[in-house]
């Protein structure tokens, strides 16, 4: 039983190890639209905080190869906090893929897609989202799959309290 404890727990100490090592160059100091970017549309990166660097990249997903780069735009302050910014503008890239965006001393942001039709599955999670909130109509089943159900309350008596009157 003893070893069979250390052996897992040596399998979760590495486990940590590896998981944390390959996160630690990602940089939350890089805003970027994690749902994705169309090929055609503007395409820009927020980099908060100090920076030396004047370049920023585009590598593909598995960070290999440097598909775009360009110059950093100015530093911003911000007149409402101590947050300084800087744009990293990409929208002249129009490639399709899964991308990260790079900036040396600051690190990777998460992976992003540009492709069409980026925002498609977001919009029908949206729309479904106003459906079964719907309380005065029936959610139909073949519509609200396991979620149907019967009408809620009709909203055919409207109560107004007399102060309102």
């Amino acid at each position: 039983m003893k070893k069979i404890s250390i052996t897992v727990l040596s399998f979760l100490t590495a486990f940590a190890f590896t998981k944390s090592a390959n996160c630690q160059d990602t940089s939350t100091q890089i805003k970027i639209n994690q749902v994705g970017y169309y090929p055609a549309a503007p395409k820009i990166a927020v980099i908060t905080g100090k920076t030396n660097s004047e370049k920023f990249y585009l590598l593909g997903a598995a960070k290999k190869d440097t598909v775009f780069s360009a110059a950093l735009g100015t530093e911003n302050k911000s007149a409402y906090s101590s947050v300084t910014t800087r744009i990293a503008d990409f929208g002249s890239f129009r490639k399709t893929g899964s991308f990260i965006l790079y900036v040396p001393g600051i690190g990777s942001s998460y992976p992003f897609s540009i492709k069409a039709n980026v925002q498609h599955e977001m919009a029908i999670a949206a729309l479904k989202g106003y459906y079964y909130q719907r309380v005065s109509m029936p959610l139909e089943k073949k519509y609200a799959g396991k979620w149907y159900r019967p009408m809620g309350h009709p909203d055919d008596k409207v109560l107004i309290h007399p102060s309102a009157a």
